[in-house]
């Protein structure tokens, strides 16, 4: 069996759900391809389980940004004496 995607989304305040989580785990194997439903419930126990991956993956990008600028920058102050 083979993951082909997690989709994950909030929906739509004017849904018969506001706001809640909803979404889909889609599996292929040899004999086809499954989907399962996730209900807000499943859907948010699936977002805490990546919810430390992607801190630390968001800091990570947030420090490889800032080193970027900084070492791209030229000098802030130009001693013109």
């Amino acid at each position: 069996m083979e993951l082909q995607s997690i989709n994950i989304s909030r929906t739509a305040s004017y849904s018969p759900r506001p706001n809640e989580y909803e979404g889909t785990i889609t599996i292929k194997g040899q004999h086809g391809t499954i989907q399962v439903i996730l209900d807000n419930k499943l859907s948010s126990e699936v977002l805490k389980l990546c919810a430390d991956s992607l801190t630390r993956a968001t800091k990570e990008l947030a420090q490889n940004l800032t080193a970027a600028v900084f070492e791209n920058a030229g000098p802030a102050i130009e001693d013109k004496s």
